[in-house]
C-alpha cells in the first residue's frame, strides 16, 4: 500500500495555503455571525467559500460539527423562552 501524498488524508486533498485557511476562517466567522443574528445561515456562507478552496467533502464535514453544536446549544438555551409547550 502506497503512502498518501503530501497534504492528503483519506483521499481528501487539504491545502496548506495560509490564504485559503484565512478565507475559510473568515467564512466560518461570517457564517457564525449570521447564524447568531438570524438563527440560520452559517452553511449558506461557509460551504460555498470552503468548497471553492477545498474539497466538497472536507467543507461539509468541517461545517457539520460546529453547525450541529450551535443548533443544539440554541435549542437548549432558548427552550425556556418558548411561548407554548413543545409538541
Amino acid at each position: 500500500m502506497d503512502a498518501p501524498a503530501s497534504g492528503c488524508w483519506i483521499g481528501v486533498r487539504i491545502s496548506s495555503d495560509l490564504h485559503a485557511h484565512l478565507a475559510a476562517f473568515a467564512a466560518l466567522a461570517l457564517g457564525g455571525t449570521l447564524k447568531g443574528a438570524t438563527g440560520m445561515g452559517a452553511p449558506l456562507i461557509a460551504i460555498p467559500v470552503m468548497t471553492a478552496l477545498f474539497d466538497v467533502r472536507l467543507a461539509v464535514v468541517v461545517m457539520l460539527l460546529p453547525n450541529l453544536y450551535t443548533t443544539l446549544w440554541q435549542l437548549l438555551f432558548f427552550r425556556a423562552h418558548r411561548p407554548g409547550p413543545l409538541p
